[in-house]
């Protein structure tokens, strides 16, 4: 993410059709000539899970819920964040790494 402002966003069932409810990761960029440039793309889930986590949510219960998917869900991408060493797991409760960069 470098430098660039990120913001990710999540509308929380704010209807029933499902591509209205993906989270979304908006960045900002300012140009030279002071011009900024405002981007959005679908979010990365493992980027929303990871920012749950952060936020201080600890347990796959709850992070299913503010995701709005399964436990199950919330546990594989746990698992695939301990792969990319930012995450650990003790018990039931995730913990971040400190000092591992995004």
């Amino acid at each position: 993410m470098g430098g660039t402002p990120v913001l990710l966003s999540q509308n929380p069932k704010a209807s029933c059709f499902w591509y209205e409810q993906m989270p979304l990761e908006w960045t900002f960029e300012t140009d030279s000539a002071g011009v900024v440039r405002v981007d959005y793309k679908q979010a990365d889930p493992l980027a929303v899970f990871r920012s749950w986590v952060e936020f201080g949510l600890s347990n796959a219960t709850a992070i299913a819920e503010a995701m709005d998917v399964s436990v199950g869900h919330v546990s594989k991408l746990a698992k695939r964040a301990v792969g990319a060493g930012w995450l650990r797991v003790q018990g039931r409760k995730y913990i971040l790494v400190s000092g591992v960069p995004v």
